[in-house]
């Protein structure tokens, strides 16, 4: 029994030393090689006028992590005994396939966690600095799984650029993923992604994103990730 809690308790301080390091911005920007400029974003108290995101909103801008735990809507999965980027892991005394209650975490590559585990990494969230840049719905992207509705899109300064996060809502305004950095992607290239280019905004970017490289990169820095395509789209705000 010593040897299964230290083993629980190593994993859980393995998951917070990795909490602190991406909320204090230790972590390098992962082809971030360039400024390109600032960027403007919400001020506090801004609101979509949904109240079911706003009540999101609200509970992030006052840091209330409890509010946004309880929040949070877990998927029913099956654990695993080794690492899986597409299943959460089981407790040492969970035999594999046991179903449990997972949620969704992200930074370069994404993670299930189990729900032990969702308390401490809504805090460290909640230790990053972020600002609110803008807010919109129906992104394409994991609709099928978390039935994704609305993201809320943060961005945050890592010198020399700014990167982003997100919190992805569903229809009822529950939290279904957290993403603490889009692997070194600026809001305007998060932007110009297919996964919610083009889509009706709560809040659109307060100012116009610059043209993206062909690779997806904002112009003004090279490398990056591989966003994608026209960051001209004309901003729609959702009715």
């Amino acid at each position: 029994m010593r040897a299964l809690a230290r083993t629980k308790s190593n994993r859980r301080a393995f998951v917070l030393l990795l909490i602190i390091t991406l909320a204090a911005g230790l972590l390098p920007a992962t082809s971030a090689t360039g400024a390109i400029g600032e960027v403007l974003t919400y001020p506090p108290g801004a609101r979509t006028g949904y109240r079911r995101v706003d009540r999101v909103i609200a509970a992030w801008q006052r840091k209330d992590a409890e509010a946004l735990t309880k929040l949070v809507k877990y998927n029913r999965l099956p654990c695993v005994k080794a690492y899986s980027p597409d299943f959460p892991q089981c407790e040492e005394d969970e035999p594999a396939g046991t179903l449990v209650k997972a949620f969704l975490i992200g930074g370069c590559e994404f993670n299930w966690i189990t729900e032990s585990y969702v308390p401490a990494y809504v805090k460290g969230f909640l230790t990053a600095n972020h600002r609110l840049f803008a807010v919109r719905s129906n992104p394409t992207v994991y609709r099928r799984r978390l039935r994704a509705k609305y993201e809320i899109i943060l961005a945050i300064k890592h010198e020399p650029i700014w990167e982003t996060s997100a919190i992805w809502l569903d229809r009822d305004g529950r939290i279904r993923k957290l993403t603490f950095t889009h692997c070194g992607s600026t809001p305007c290239e998060v932007f110009a992604h297919p996964s919610g280019g083009g889509q009706p905004y709560l809040l659109p970017p307060r100012r116009q994103c610059p043209p993206v490289n062909g690779n997806g990169t904002a112009v003004g820095r090279p490398g990056g990730p591989d966003a994608v395509a026209d960051a001209s789209t004309t901003w729609a705000p959702a009715r």
